[in-house]
């Protein structure tokens, strides 16, 4: 959870944009819908990496 959360906050501050520019994408990608219970970090500390990477692959695959 923590990696996440540091690498997640490291890349919004480097591109100067605000949370959930990065954050709401991210839990869209990993729950399927727009709105869910807990965020894109917890939703990624709970599904693990791999099944992370396949779902965030996927919803770019959708763009």
């Amino acid at each position: 959870f923590e990696g996440i959360h540091t690498a997640l906050f490291k890349l919004i501050e480097e591109k100067g944009v605000k949370n959930g520019y990065m954050l709401w994408p991210l839990r869209v990608a990993l729950s399927g819908v727009p709105v869910s219970p807990g965020g894109g970090i917890e939703l990624a500390a709970i599904l693990g990496k791999e099944e992370t990477i396949k779902r965030v692959k996927k919803g770019l695959a959708q763009l």
